[in-house]
């Protein structure tokens, strides 16, 4: 017999990841800082696999089956049925990427085509998935579309960032809150005392920890996970109020992953989450003589870890606007000083831009404490 073909694969200074070609996900994924595996290679699913599960029961006609407990799965798609094409690996100055094909057809909500592609980045430590289904077809049968993440972090704490929060889906709950569906805002992350994995999502918010449990009602007061796998949850037709009770036609669906040491998580997520959410938008100038560097900081920060969010106009138009936010969960001091922009004073101000305190020379450093996860408003006078 021949010797086996190996699996195709990217591999640069971050990572080496490795695709599946038995199941059209990504196999293994090797931090190469750390030496740690991020995927829990016993897991039921790949990697970035497309994964559909369809209920009992017509979605127009059984809302809130749990509630009796008539909600069974009838099919879950382990594989991805159908043809599929062999994984094809194209490498570039800014990223390497990894492409495949495949199809879901055994099911009521068929999905003919599906082109998944892998993005490993040289200048950053960042991993990209994107996920395009096309001409999925609508159905009123009960289903629900995910993707598995099965990650590999034992012991890990997980934290979620929403709305500048950032909280853990299951220490932070009230008694009695659902633990089945979390929305993400712009991270989720999970840390132990070796290394840390970030996930940020960019159309499709919505997580469940350890296992699919979205139509789950009998142990949602006491459910904990037991593993570190996600899985993100794409489209359904659960609901009967303003839900559409069909979804067809072409989706997109990225997400960005990035790991490292012990440590960085907090930080490292936040980062992900702010390049991934609002990142940066070029504009392109006709040529003309400069009175700027060629490149330079608007305003130069030290001290706490902090990202700025705003920065504007003040509202009565007479000074400008900075708004920072603490992303490392420590409390200590920001440290401001002029770029280039040319303002020679710092003031706290409240959110709606109205001064507070006094005002602070910024020459040889503005000092501000900040306290974890505090949005700061700064108002600062321009020469």
């Amino acid at each position: 017999g021949g010797t086996a073909r190996p699996a195709p694969f990217l591999e640069n200074r971050h990572y080496r990841l490795t695709h599946d070609e038995t199941r059209a996900g990504i196999r293994s994924i090797i931090d190469k800082e750390t030496g740690e595996e991020l995927i829990d290679v016993r897991a039921p699913f790949a990697f970035d696999q497309l994964l559909y599960q369809e209920y009992s029961g017509i979605a127009s006609q059984d809302r809130h089956r749990d509630t009796a407990g008539t909600a069974k799965p009838v099919q879950g798609a382990t594989r991805v049925d159908g043809p599929t094409a062999p994984a094809a690996v194209e490498r570039g100055e800014l990223f390497d990427v990894l492409r495949w094909n495949a199809a879901l057809t055994a099911a009521s909500g068929a999905m003919p085509r599906i082109e998944q592609a892998v993005r490993v980045y040289h200048p950053i430590k960042r991993v990209e998935l994107v996920n395009r289904i096309i001409g999925k077809r609508p159905t009123a049968t009960t289903e629900g579309v995910y993707l598995a993440f099965p990650f590999r972090v034992p012991g890990g704490s997980w934290r979620i960032e929403n709305a500048g929060v950032v909280w853990q889906p299951f220490a932070d709950l009230l008694p009695g809150a659902n633990p089945n569906v979390f929305s993400v805002g712009r991270w989720v992350s999970s840390e132990n005392a070796r290394h840390f994995v970030a996930l940020a999502p960019l159309e499709a918010p919505l997580v469940e920890f350890g296992e699919i449990r979205s139509l789950r009602l009998d142990d949602v007061g006491s459910y904990r996970p037991r593993q570190e796998h996600v899985y993100a949850q794409l489209l359904n037709n659960f609901w009967g109020t303003n839900f559409p009770l069909w979804q067809g036609g072409d989706f997109t669906f990225s997400w960005a992953v990035t790991s490292g040491k012990a440590g960085e998580g907090t930080t490292r997520a936040a980062q992900l989450g702010q390049s991934v959410l609002s990142p940066p938008a070029a504009t392109i100038v006709e040529p003309h003589r400069a009175s700027l560097p060629a490149s330079g900081s608007l305003l130069r920060v030290a001290g706490v870890r902090a990202v700025v969010q705003a920065l504007k106009r003040s509202e009565d138009g007479q000074e400008l606007v900075v708004r920072f936010r603490e992303t490392g969960g420590q409390t200590g001091t920001l440290v401001l000083k002029p770029g280039l922009l040319p303002f020679v004073s710092a003031q706290r101000a409240d959110a709606l831009e109205r001064p507070e305190g006094p005002v602070v020379p910024v020459a040889e450093g503005a000092r501000f404490e900040l306290r974890r996860y505090q949005i700061l408003t700064l108002r600062l006078k321009l020469r």
